[in-house]
């Protein structure tokens, strides 16, 4: 549910979900990106359709994306390049960590998105041979940014805390960069602390 609504670049202000035995009600406030409420008859019947239909879900007709005062099309990065999948314990300057082993590794950073949450962070960022201009194709290089990158964000772990640092080579087409994040933060456990 949430992803067709992320989708959609629609805002959810709150949300409640309960449950009752097996009943379930999910509750979402949404307004568009300025804050306006969704009075587009073509856009609530196309949430609607695509809440209950998993068919619909996916490419939102051309009719719809620009209901909203500006394009509406689900958030993508590039897969053009090596991305950079962390999670861990968020704490100040980590970032600023990372950017600096990554710059000593001659790697240019193309595009980051991260998330916190619970005192835990998901990031990925897309990564670039600072010196060949494309993904990080040759193994020794990719195993250096991998052993590098993961002693910092080792770093100030406590023993046997979770955190993860993984390279993935560049993928066919385009990636869901919100759908990433919450799949890295739901297997990180996030929300159970």
């Amino acid at each position: 549910m949430v992803q067709v609504l992320t989708d959609l670049d629609l805002v959810i202000s709150k949300s409640y979900v309960s449950s009752d035995g097996g009943w379930l009600m999910d509750v979402f406030h949404v307004t568009d990106h300025l804050g306006n409420k969704v009075t587009d008859e073509t856009l609530i019947l196309y949430i609607q359709q695509a809440l209950t239909d998993p068919r619909r879900r996916g490419e939102i007709p051309k009719e719809l994306q620009t209901c909203l005062t500006r394009d509406v099309k689900p958030c993508h990065v590039s897969t053009e390049h090596t991305a950079l999948e962390t999670t861990g314990r968020d704490r100040p300057g980590l970032m600023s960590e990372i950017s600096a082993a990554l710059y000593e590794l001659r790697c240019h950073v193309t595009a980051a998105v991260a998330w916190t949450h619970n005192a835990r962070v998901a990031c990925i960022i897309h990564i670039e041979d600072g010196l060949m201009r494309g993904p990080i194709m040759a193994s020794k290089k990719l195993a250096q940014v991998h052993e590098k990158l993961e002693s910092v964000v080792e770093a100030h772990h406590e023993s046997g805390e979770h955190w993860s640092v993984r390279l993935t080579a560049p993928a066919v087409g385009r990636t869901h960069t919100e759908r990433r994040l919450h799949q890295l933060m739901y297997a990180d456990r996030d929300y159970k602390q």
